[in-house]
């Protein structure tokens, strides 16, 4: 979206700026995206083909480019996300590659030194002259931390140091003047980083906390929190719940988002055959393996998550939307209802079905008064 001198906004201007219901790609940095299954695609993990997605989406007035931070694959038998780009040199290298679309790095918190993480993000943010965002995420996979060397900390624990880890960034990028810090994780001396972010005070900050203690340092920290909506009713409950934290304990508001998958053909008949030959050709030992450790290790999904293996296939639990243009548009239109702001969504080949989606879903949108048309 542009102001109507026709520059693109900031991604901070976009959470008050931009359109009713935001949209964004998710998870098209890394081997499957969003989905275990060997059904045919033209999705691969080359530059070529990840800058071209995110291209599209730039031109197509569309607001983020979300990307999953990975470092190894979840088994089974095709291994999904065992391919995967780095997170800030991939939103590097695409914001250099963009002009309107915000850009998004996630990082885990407990990999990266705050003092480089915020020169990194600043460092982005010009690249990009405004147009970044950062996810911060504290790490539910155990095998991701083997590589570092690391155990994986108590589910609160990582909280706590992560309010302590975010905390200091933030000053990093708002002192004029070097400083001392001695915290619980953190004793540093003399910290200084030059330049300031493009933006001001410092990009919007993204997180996915869902516990108790992630949706506390979500209503501290963040401007973004993915809401958990594993159906209409529960999700209405958490955003209501995030938001009522944030504004009666911290005294701030925060935008909710959601991830979902999206398969939209011109018949309702057409996308199921699609979801049932997901299922059909599913790796369902890699599902099983992702559920399990995101619900045991994040302490963040219901028991009954980990039950919804076909939901874990197509979409990794999230909301799906299949269906029709105007079904899809309908149940966007549903989850903005309840309070979501913005849904960030997996394809199964990305650069294929997006023109269909941006042709067919988007002026729906507009009709809804949920959008506006995108003016380049």
């Amino acid at each position: 979206m542009t102001t109507s001198a026709g520059t693109p906004l900031t991604a901070r201007e976009q959470i008050r700026k931009g359109n009713k219901l935001k949209l964004g790609l998710f998870g098209h940095n890394v081997s499957n995206g969003l989905s275990f299954t060997t059904a045919p695609t033209s999705y691969e993990i080359t530059w070529p083909h990840t800058s071209a997605i995110c291209r599209a989406a730039d031109q197509a007035g569309i607001e983020f480019l979300i990307p999953v931070a990975r470092w190894r694959g979840m088994g089974g038998n095709t291994d999904p996300f065992s391919e995967s780009f780095e997170t800030m040199t991939w939103a590097a290298g695409i914001a250099a590659e963009t002009s309107h679309i915000t850009v998004v790095s996630t990082l885990h918190l407990t990999l990266a030194h705050p003092v480089m993480a915020a020169k990194q993000c600043a460092t982005i943010d010009h690249i990009a002259k405004g147009r970044y965002a950062f996810n911060a995420v504290m790490g539910w996979f155990a095998p991701d931390m083997v590589m570092f060397g690391q155990e994986m900390m108590d589910h609160d624990d990582r909280y706590r140091y992560g309010a302590e880890w975010m905390g200091l960034v933030k000053r990093i990028w708002t002192s004029k003047e070097p400083f001392d810090f001695d915290g619980e994780f953190f004793q540093l001396r003399e910290v200084q980083s030059l330049p300031k972010p493009f933006q001001g005070p410092y990009p919007p900050i993204l997180n996915a906390g869902g516990s108790p203690a992630g949706v506390n340092f979500a209503a501290r920290e963040a401007d973004y929190n993915f809401a958990i909506v594993n159906d209409l009713e529960s999700g209405a409950q958490h955003v209501e719940g995030a938001k009522k934290l944030a504004r009666e304990t911290y005294d701030r508001e925060i935008s909710p988002l959601t991830d979902g998958f999206l398969v939209c053909r011109e018949t309702e008949k057409e996308a199921r055959a699609v979801v049932d030959q997901m299922l059909e050709m599913a790796d369902r030992p890699a599902a099983e393996n992702f559920l399990r450790e995101f619900g045991i290790g994040s302490g963040s999904l219901s028991e009954e998550m980990r039950e919804l293996v076909d939901r874990g296939i197509v979409g990794l639990g999230g909301p799906q939307f299949i269906g029709t243009p105007d079904q899809v548009a309908e149940q966007l239109k549903e989850i903005h209802d309840i309070g979501v702001e913005g849904v960030v969504f997996g394809m199964l080949d990305y650069l294929e079905e997006l023109p269909y989606f941006v042709e067919q879903v988007l002026p729906r949108l507009e009709e809804m008064g949920l959008r506006e048309p995108f003016k380049p």
